[in-house]
């Protein structure tokens, strides 16, 4: 799967018109949807493509450009996670997709650890839980949740933007406030059902030896919420972490919170290996990165 990847990263790293050239006719119907379809219909428009590795997976434009035009998440830290995954990930390992979204991680994951392992992925976002249990459900290792993983059971509210936006679902919309689609586009409130990490964990006989967070906003209360598994099982941890100059008092909360606990934070590097990171904020400055995948163990 390496060379599939290396593929993906030639193009992601290229210009416009070598993708044009690699996909012509995906390239421009997804350029045309985007600036043109989108902006009158304000619709999404549901349709399959194709992950780098092969695999169909259903997707809503214009969310997940990158999926339709070249089948693979396309940041930097999203390549180089990948090739993280790729590198660690063996049969029979279990894996928590919190904050799964569509879920390209969840669907990579399974085919990293076969059908002898074990996927339990969350989304808050009652509309993007539906995609996302579709695309699994071809996948009997894994099971999608619609629910918010947290510090406690019960309820909290959710907001949910439009379908361009969907990756920015957030149990905390302020983080945008300053950003020029959030007036535009305004999130709507709905209520989710929240539990924490170790309390799933061992109502579902669940014992993740791979956890990756993606939850714009409230990695502290996902950290809150597994102390268990942290101090006795010692799971990976990958966790989205942004810049100072971004809303991430959440991300130094939950960093802290692992410190506390005796965990280290730790950068992926080209190679899809780790190397120990312990000053967070200078690494992000020193990158120009304005957020990045870290490796918590």
């Amino acid at each position: 799967m390496n060379q599939q990847l290396d593929q993906l990263i030639k193009l992601a790293e290229g210009n416009r018109w070598e993708r044009l050239r690699f996909a012509p006719g995906r390239y421009l119907y997804g350029q045309c949807f985007q600036k043109i379809v989108y902006p009158f219909s304000k619709r999404g428009f549901p349709v399959d493509i194709r992950t780098f590795w092969g695999e169909k997976m259903h997707i809503i434009l214009p969310a997940a450009m990158d999926l339709f035009l070249l089948g693979g998440k396309t940041h930097d830290s999203e390549l180089r996670l990948a090739r993280f995954m790729i590198n660690t990930l063996s049969p029979g390992d279990q894996v928590a997709d919190i904050g799964a979204h569509y879920g390209f991680f969840s669907l990579l994951a399974a085919q990293l650890i076969s059908s002898t392992g074990r996927i339990e992925a969350f989304e808050a976002s009652a509309s993007t839980h539906l995609v996302l249990d579709k695309n699994l459900s071809r996948a009997p290792q894994a099971s999608a949740h619609h629910l918010a993983i947290s510090d406690s059971c019960g309820q909290l509210d959710f907001h949910e933007f439009p379908t361009r936006y969907t990756e920015y679902n957030t149990l905390r919309p302020e983080q945008f406030a300053e950003q020029k689609w959030f007036t535009k586009h305004p999130p709507t409130v709905h209520t989710v059902s929240t539990n924490t990490l170790d309390a799933f964990c061992e109502e579902h006989l669940f014992q993740p030896t791979f956890i990756k967070i993606d939850v714009e906003g409230a990695e502290d209360k996902v950290i809150a919420g597994m102390s268990r598994l942290v101090t006795k099982v010692h799971p990976i941890i990958v966790m989205e972490y942004l810049a100072g100059t971004r809303f991430n008092q959440a991300h130094q909360r939950a960093a802290q919170q692992l410190k506390d606990w005796g965990v280290h934070s730790h950068l992926i590097n080209a190679e899809g290996h780790l190397e120990r990171c312990d000053d967070i904020t200078a690494y992000l400055k020193a990158s120009r990165m304005d957020s990045d995948n870290l490796v918590f163990f």
